[in-house]
């Protein structure tokens, strides 16, 4: 947060170099978005042959999120899934209302508990977690939200971030 140009290095090798924002918010590879900590990785598939409406599964079987156009192009048709990885960000998951579909275009986590709770400046940090997966929520404000009971969440699509099977970023304008 003090220097004005990062460098992430893994095993001696620059991966990534950049503002704290650019790194924060357009992670070029998996490995650099779990070194910053807030980005939540999630691993899974999206569907083979024709991947036009096709939806990313996580390999929990409790995310699932349509695939956007871009991964689609970039991943090609294939005879069978392919794997990917989902990058989700705190403030872009949202507790969804009892019962409410997601809105179009959007991603939904189901029956993800609240482990833990933190106050963090007037809202509070949230870890969800399903089986060895886990995903950290951020809302701003209220009173602390339960934890123990499975809740359905809903996701930002637009703003998640897409990693290919070799952990390289997805570019949103590729």
């Amino acid at each position: 947060t003090l220097g004005r140009r990062v460098g992430v290095l893994d095993r001696g090798r620059l991966r990534q170099l950049g503002t704290p924002e650019q790194l924060r918010d357009q992670p070029g590879t998996r490995f650099v978005a779990a070194c910053l900590g807030r980005m939540s990785v999630v691993d899974g598939r999206a569907g083979g042959g024709d991947r036009s409406g096709a939806a990313f599964v996580s390999d929990c079987g409790s995310v699932s999120v349509p695939l956007p156009a871009v991964v689609a192009r970039r991943l090609g048709p294939a005879p069978g899934p392919t794997n990917l990885a989902l990058g989700i960000r705190p403030e872009d998951v949202f507790p969804a209302p009892p019962g409410e579909p997601p809105p179009p275009g959007w991603g939904v986590l189901t029956g993800w508990p609240v482990v833990s709770a933190e106050p963090v400046g007037s809202g509070w940090l949230l870890t969800l977690a399903r089986g060895t997966a886990s995903v950290r929520a951020w809302v701003p404000s209220g009173p602390p939200p339960r934890v123990g009971p499975p809740a359905d969440w809903h996701l930002d699509a637009a703003r998640l971030t897409w990693f290919d099977h070799a952990g390289d970023r997805i570019e949103p304008t590729a």
